[in-house]
């Protein structure tokens, strides 16, 4: 069966049989929504890279000031070897007189002890002084000729004094490295 369907309506105010204003609508609202929604995306986006780029930002910052002091330090570091470099060849140069004393004084026997040192030319000591005995005396000459420090230890003179029962001595020796 067959319907027929009469409108006598005029033509212009009679429905169409497509909608096309519906039909095109529809696709155009919906392009217009995914474009939307691409913008909405692409501006959320672009704000959370504007976040991220302020959070390196200040990161940046924090690490500047520290590696300023770090090149701060590494200057005064440099600095400070150099310094240290210098110290160390003006002491390679020159023999410390009171670290000699105080190894002199280590090789020393009890009953052996000193009046007078002195330096009669560069890097020779002279020294005068009083044993209880000889064989003390010589001891002391034994340790100055085994020992590294001290080269060519002579014994100048010794007196034996029979009042006190004392010797006398002078001994001279070359000191390594003067």
């Amino acid at each position: 069966m067959i319907k027929i369907r009469i409108n006598l309506l005029p033509p212009e105010q009679r429905q169409a049989k497509w909608h096309y204003s519906r039909l095109l609508t529809m696709p155009v609202v919906i392009v217009l929504l995914i474009i939307g929604a691409l913008y909405g995306f692409n501006e959320y986006r672009y704000w959370e890279l504007g976040q991220q780029m302020d959070q390196v930002r200040s990161r940046y910052e924090t690490l500047a000031k520290q590696e300023q002091q770090m090149q701060l330090a590494q200057t005064r570091q440099v600095a400070i070897q150099a310094r240290q470099k210098i110290l160390l060849q003006l002491s390679v140069s020159r023999t410390s007189w009171h670290a000699i004393m105080v190894h002199m004084g280590s090789l020393m026997p009890r009953n052996v002890w000193l009046n007078e040192i002195g330096s009669a030319q560069k890097g020779v000591l002279q020294m005068k002084g009083n044993a209880v005995s000889y064989t003390d005396l010589i001891q002391f000459l034994g340790k100055l000729e085994v020992d590294r420090t001290f080269i060519e230890p002579a014994l100048l003179r010794v007196e034996q004094n029979e009042k006190d029962s004392m010797t006398k001595f002078e001994i001279t020796t070359k000191v390594r490295g003067m």
